[in-house]
């Protein structure tokens, strides 16, 4: 059986396609929420409902910085803390996701709360049923969120308003969501031998490249500002990282291409 907490957002929703066939179930929030508390939790487990055949994926978390910092910690640090060690009575598998920024200096409280429980995560004894996957920026299956960089490109292609960023001259690897699951699903990442694994195909682009191309898509790009803010500090802007998985370069889309199919969408629709 395989449990799936956050199953609405965008990589819980693409794992749960993708495992449509086979057995799922959605843990509801309001439940999940509760499994905060190790009590609550333990408690679920002495049900028997889950044995060490079965996988928990740790889908849930928040990841607006402006988001209070008491649910950032709730959601990204707490719940798969508590779930990644209460569950180990039950020799059950845990899949928890985090950031590949988790390995930089943090510049806003998403990336605190993600930081923090890699901290933690690395600090516990090795659980062999826990595996921990690092990940880019992913997009797909959900509507651009608007405090996310696609999501305020969207909203300026549609509204027509101003879009102002800095230099863009940031590195990042934009992964659809259906992707990062195929290569946690099919690659057999789920019985490697790694603790945490980085989904990662060494192939970044420039933010500026990316936004650029995808303006000039839509006939938009006089309502781009590029350099019209200051560029963030501790960002990434030369560190290039060879892939760690086998094969994954075949598993990503082009990107640029891949983020503007993903936007047509939402643009015809008005993100309504």
């Amino acid at each position: 059986m395989n449990y799936i907490l956050g199953a609405s957002g965008t990589i819980g929703a693409a794992i749960g396609q993708l495992l449509a066939d086979e057995n799922v179930i959605t843990v509801p929030r309001k439940q999940y929420l509760g499994w905060v508390h190790p009590p609550t939790f333990l408690e679920f487990l002495a049900k028997g409902e889950v044995s060490n055949e079965d996988t928990i994926f740790v889908c849930a978390g928040a990841t607006n910085p402006q988001t209070g910092t008491d649910l950032l910690d709730l959601l990204n640090f707490q719940l798969p803390k508590t779930i990644a060690e209460v569950s180990s009575v039950t020799q059950c598998r845990v899949i928890t996701f985090g950031s590949v920024f988790e390995n930089f200096e943090t510049s806003n409280n998403y990336l605190e709360s993600k930081r923090k429980f890699f901290r933690s995560f690395n600090q516990q004894e090795a659980n062999q049923h826990h595996k921990h996957f690092q990940l880019h920026t992913i997009y797909g299956v959900n509507k651009p969120k608007p405090h996310m960089l696609l999501g305020q490109i969207a909203t300026s292609i549609v509204k027509k308003s101003t879009f102002h960023m800095s230099s863009g001259l940031q590195l990042r690897e934009y992964w659809h969501a259906l992707d990062v699951a195929r290569v946690i699903l099919g690659l057999g990442l789920m019985n490697d031998d790694r603790k945490v694994i980085k989904v990662s195909s060494g192939s970044p682009v420039q933010l500026k490249t990316l936004v650029l191309e995808t303006f000039r898509h839509f006939n938009a790009e006089h309502l781009l500002r590029l350099g019209s803010i200051p560029d963030p500090i501790n960002e990434n802007y030369d560190k290039i990282e060879a892939p760690e998985i086998d094969g994954i370069e075949r598993m990503m889309r082009e990107p640029i291409r891949g983020v503007i199919s993903y936007l047509e969408k939402y643009s015809r629709e008005g993100m309504q």
